[in-house]
């Protein structure tokens, strides 16, 4: 499942860059992961992206990281991230989540269920 999360988060990097007619570049990007983990499994996922949002804050103090749980499904997460523009969504991808995941650990097997991204863009200002 770590595989598949990763490829999805480096997917969604690579996979929009045709949207780049319609959104510019340096423009923000937000990014929306719904975790849906596995019974049992909340507690670590709790801790893990709770370092995960210190170490992003710390490491890229020009991105707005949050994470959510449920009030109805304690079982199920909403990650919710603001870059500053494409590049520095690109650079948390590419080098900071892979500094993370080193410094940390992998992901744990088995510890979701599943896991959905959307890529939003600001419209008006």
């Amino acid at each position: 499942m770590r595989a598949i999360v990763t490829l999805m988060a480096i997917g969604l990097c690579t996979a929009t860059v045709a949207s780049t007619a319609v959104h510019a570049a340096d423009e923000p990007v937000a990014l929306i992961f719904r975790a849906y983990v596995n019974p049992g499994q909340e507690a670590v996922f709790e801790e893990r992206n709770l370092k995960l949002v210190e170490f992003v804050r710390k490491a890229e103090p020009d991105v707005i990281v949050r994470l959510h749980r449920s009030i109805t499904n304690p079982s199920q997460y909403v990650v919710y991230k603001v870059f500053p523009s494409r590049a520095a969504s690109y650079r948390h991808f590419r080098i900071t989540f892979p500094a993370f995941d080193k410094e940390v650990g992998p992901q744990p097997e088995g510890m979701l269920a599943r896991a959905e991204y959307e890529e939003l863009v600001l419209l008006g200002r």
